[in-house]
Parts: structure tokens; sequence; C-alpha cells
């Protein structure tokens, strides 16, 4: 079988959605004979780690790491470290005047003057100082393990910078894996200086990539637009997933005793829960939803954004909501287990039609009912052709509403439950999409 050298920023110990797909495509590649070599990061500290991969991650499978230089002073003054919501912290967070949100306006305009700055000092990103030394070692790696398929994934961009070179040198069939879009990414703001670089920078890697995949076909159609000159033949889709044996001893039939929704993953930027409190405020002034038979449950770390939507909310209903920080993922998926509905946000925009969150995979499989408020597009269709929830678009709180609600009348037996789609659900196990890679990287 061939040897695979995969560049990876986000791999365990560190944790979150970004290292998932890689891990999972390097695990099931191992289990169907190839041999993986992983090149990541060594000295990462601003990021949320997950030492219950750590096996996983390295049963079989070669780990190598190569050096960044931190980033401290950037860092610091833009505080880009997301922040947890704890119980602990309710009192410093109920009360607040609403004259924060004049504060929280001010300070938000600061943070993106200060983000265009950082944009124009480290581009493609801030994982450029990782670059010389990944590029040392992953040609040492390509000579002294014979690799035959070098497989870059991103974000960071950074990545595919290493991955060129490596390619530059060695000559090898090189796959480019996009997680989000490049230039095109509708919710990143480039100054002028900053976008003609990127540009540059995502031109030299898709035409040198011998194959470009991404997690959805909106995403590739843009490529596809905007690269008339490339083969179409060239750029694959290759979704996210879920991995079965995540879900071993999952109780299916396991009923809450309240009514538990979970918002699994962390909430940035645009992505607020603001229009879902919303209309679970209506719900209960209605006397729809009775108030203590309701836990509303967010499992992960949240922005200081969806801090401020979520502030007063908790001031009216302190006993609702739980905040639970960052759990390692198959702990994660035990609070799936225990919850009635999961909650999935996307925020709706220019580029939202081709957002799938490496969570949604794991919604579907849990057979939860999803409450997806989410623009029409790709999340949206994935929903609906699995029959696994209720979907409302995310600027609705009407919808919203009639969402939650339908989904609570399951759960009180007022309504009968959905019928899921097992046979479609199964297309996006970890295994079915990593022969499709597999695919690929034969046709090299």
């Amino acid at each position: 079988m061939k040897n695979i050298l995969i560049v990876a920023y986000f791999y365990p110990p560190l944790g979150g959605a970004g290292v998932q797909r890689t891990l999972k495509f390097a695990k099931f590649l191992k289990k169907f004979g190839y041999n993986v070599f992983v090149l990541t990061v060594n000295n990462e500290k601003g990021t949320i780690k997950d030492e219950s991969l750590k096996l996983e991650s390295t049963d079989g499978i070669k780990v190598f790491r190569a050096i960044q230089k931190e980033n401290f002073i950037v860092n610091s003054i833009l505080n880009r470290k997301v922040t947890d919501v704890k119980i602990d912290n309710k009192e410093n967070i109920i009360k607040k005047t609403p004259e924060i949100t004049l504060k929280s306006r001010i300070k938000r305009k600061v943070k993106k003057h200060l983000l265009n700055m950082y944009r124009n000092m480290y581009i493609p990103d801030d994982k450029i100082s990782w670059k010389k030394d990944a590029v040392r070692v992953g040609l040492k790696i390509i000579n002294d393990e014979k690799i035959d398929v070098i497989y870059s994934t991103s974000a960071p961009y950074t990545g595919h910078l290493i991955a060129y070179e490596l390619k530059q040198r060695s000559n090898q069939p090189w796959i480019a894996d996009f997680r989000d879009q490049w230039v095109a990414n509708p919710f990143v703001n480039y100054s002028t200086y900053a976008k003609i670089k990127n540009e540059k920078m995502e031109k030299m890697v898709i035409e040198k990539a011998d194959c470009v995949i991404s997690v959805s076909k909106p995403i590739i159609d843009e490529f596809v637009y905007r690269y008339k000159d490339e083969s179409v033949e060239k750029f694959k889709v290759i979704t996210n997933g879920y991995d079965e044996e995540d879900f071993a001893g999952f109780n299916m039939n396991f009923v809450a005793k309240k009514y538990i929704i979970t918002h699994n993953g962390t909430l940035y930027g645009k992505r607020s829960p603001k229009n879902f409190l919303i209309a679970i405020d209506k719900l209960i002034m209605e006397k729809k939803i009775k108030q203590d038979e309701l836990t509303i449950r967010f499992v992960g770390q949240i922005g200081k954004d969806a801090q401020e939507d979520i502030r007063f909310f908790v001031a009216k209903y302190d006993n609702i909501i739980e905040f639970i920080s960052y759990l390692p993922h198959k702990e994660s998926l035990k609070k799936l287990e225990e919850s009635t509905a999961t909650l999935l946000i996307i925020e709706a925009g220019v580029g939202s039609d081709g957002i799938y969150t490496g969570k949604l995979f794991e919604y579907i499989r849990s057979g939860r009912d999803i409450i997806g408020i989410v623009p029409p597009g790709v999340a949206r269709d994935l929903i609906l052709n699995t029959n696994t929830g209720f979907c409302c678009h995310p600027e609705k709180v009407d919808d919203i509403e009639v969402a939650i609600y339908k989904s609570y009348c399951i759960w009180k037996g007022m309504q009968k439950k959905t019928e899921v789609n097992w046979e479609k659900v199964s297309e996006y196990s970890r295994e079915n999409l990593t022969r499709d890679l597999m695919n690929v990287i034969e046709s090299l």
C-alpha cells in the first residue's frame, strides 16, 4: 500500500472541530492498509486540548512535529482566545445593564480594526511561523519514508503553503483539502493588501495541487467558477461525517426526564443564539412550554459576542441554561445521548449555503431531533434528506418557535416522532467517506 503524508496543523492532542476530519481520515486510511505519516505542530499553546484522542491519533500512525514560534503580543492584543462561560460566573453575567451593549459595539469596532492590522501582519494566517521547520521536517519524512502522496488540509492555510513547498521539491502527487473557503471566505474581511497576497497564494495552491477536495459542493463550485483553466475533474467533494465507533454503547432509546436542548461546540463571531433564545422566551410566555421542564445546554466554549446575546436571557431564566466547558470528544457525545434535541446554528449571509459544521453529522447519527436554525444550503438539505430534524431560517423567530415546539411536542408524546432515514445517514460514516478519499489517492 502507498505511504501517505498528512500535513495538518490541528491534530491531537489539539482538540476541537478542526481535528476530527484529519484524525478520522488518518485512522481509516491506516485501517485500509495505507502507511500514514502525520506532520503537525509541536508547541501550540493557545488551543484547546483533548488528551482522550491521543491513542486513536497514534495507533499505528507515525506523528512528526515541527516547531512554531508563538505570536504572544498579537494574540494578547486581540484577545483571540474564546472565553468559557461557566455557572460560577453567572452573577457577573446577569448583573450587567443594557449599557454594556454600547460598550460592546465600540469594542467590536476596535477589534475589527485590530483584526485587519493583524491580517496584514500575518499572511496567510498566524501559523506562518510553523512553515520553515515544517518544510524541513516534511522533506525528511518524504525521503526517509518514501512518501507516495501528500495530503494537506486547511485552515490554517499555512498547511497548504508547506505542502506546496514539499510538492515543488519532491514532485509527489498532492491533495489539497479545504474545510473552509480561503480568499472567498465571506466571514473574513481582508484588507486590499491582504486580499491580493492571499489571492496569489491560493492561486499557487490550486494550480499546483493534483486534486482539490472540500467539504461541500458550493465551496467546490466556487473554486471551479474562479479557476476556469483548471479541469473540473480536479475538484472533488468529500463531506465531513461521523465515526460509528464513537457511538459504541450510545443508548438510542434514552428518554430524558426534562426537555433538554444541547448545543455542542463553539459559539463565536456572527454565530449567535439570540433569536433561538427569543423564541424560547416566547414559548414560555405563551405557556406552550413549561419552564420547569426545560434545560438548554451549551457544551463548549462561548465567544464574547455570543455571551452578550445570552446574558439577558440568563438574567430572566437563570435556572434554565447550563454552561459546560469544553469536553473530550466522547464525553461531548455522552451529552448528546442525554439530550432530547440538538441545536444547530448557522448564520445567514453570502457563503453560508456551503457550510457544514462538523457537529451536524454527529447530530444526525445521534437520533435526537435537530433544531436546525440554518439558511438554505447544504446543512438544511442534509437535515431534511435524512429526516433528522426541523429547519428554520436564522432570522425568522416565528419559524424558530415552530421548530422548537414540534420537537417539544414529540417529547411530550403529543406528536409522533419522525422516522430517520438511516440508509441516508450511513452514507456519512467516516469509514465510507475515507473510501472516497482512497479513490482519489488511487487515481493520482
